[in-house]
């Protein structure tokens, strides 16, 4: 951990250890923003580490912000359509574990989205921000009995690499 409460790991170490065993027909379910800059690097570190055909993957605006935002200003429907793709793919898929993917610089959080963070703003809040957002999700996944991963991915300019920090 630095002094800033970063924790940075090695995501494709972490994703390996998901794998599991072959029973499961897709052990996990990836919750991403729809943010169009992460979708290939996502989808190569998937495949990198043995995951491709093996997880569901599911698109909303602001990742956990998309499934726990409050009915005003989104629309209820949201909740439920994600809740709903949980419980089918838990009973279909045998997922056990549920990944979030929250990145820097999300549209969703900001003015023009559900207005969380309103610039300037530092790296600071905006992962507390996260954070909280994704611990509410946490929050509400229990009753599922998933295991939990959250982080929060560095905007794909200002890195080499696809790096992100851990959040849960």
């Amino acid at each position: 951990m630095t002094d800033n409460h970063v924790h940075l790991i090695d995501f494709a170490a972490y994703l390996k250890d998901l794998v599991g065993d072959a029973d499961h027909k897709a052990p996990l379910l990836l919750l991403t923003c729809m943010d169009f800059r992460f979708f290939v690097m996502i989808a190569e570190i998937m495949e990198s580490v043995g995951l491709t055909g093996k997880y569901d993957h599911v698109i909303l605006a602001g990742a956990a912000l998309g499934a726990v935002v409050p009915e005003e200003p989104a629309e209820p429907a949201w909740h439920q359509t994600f809740f709903d793709h949980v419980k089918l793919a838990k009973k279909l898929h045998k997922i056990r574990f549920l990944l979030v993917m929250e990145h820097r610089g999300c549209g969703a959080y900001g003015p023009d989205g559900f207005n969380l963070l309103v610039p300037p703003f530092s790296e600071e809040t905006e992962r507390r921000v996260h954070m909280e957002q994704t611990r509410k999700l946490q929050e509400r996944i229990v009753p599922y009995g998933l295991h939990f991963g959250a982080f929060i991915l560095n905007e794909p300019e200002k890195t080499e690499t696809l790096t992100c920090d851990q959040l849960i």
